[in-house]
């Protein structure tokens, strides 16, 4: 019996690049270089990267909103309200599978 090597996964890559403005949509600060935070992060991360639901911000405020888990939840339950506003409760939950309301 011949062993063949596993084949590699390709990373799926989004179909189209995210354009950085350098604007923190945190603070409002401008800032050249900013950080993509997945609102959804953790087992529900690729699902917040395949929806766009990502916001560029500072380090300062990246680090603010992974340290500090109830200014993250205060984000997570605007973005999911704002959804349901374009969308049903219904897809969202189909898309994530919970509710952060």
């Amino acid at each position: 019996m011949v062993a063949y090597p596993k084949p590699q996964k390709k990373a799926k890559k989004r179909d189209k690049p995210r354009k950085k403005s350098g604007w923190c949509k945190c603070c409002g600060r401008y800032m050249g270089n900013t950080q993509t935070h997945h609102i959804f992060g953790g087992a529900y991360r690729k699902i917040s990267d395949r929806a766009d639901l990502v916001m560029e911000v500072c380090e300062d405020c990246h680090r603010k909103l992974t340290d500090h888990p109830t200014e993250n939840l205060k984000i997570q339950q605007r973005t999911q309200a704002r959804w349901e506003q374009q969308h049903s409760h219904d897809e969202w939950m189909v898309l994530m599978g919970r509710s952060w309301l």
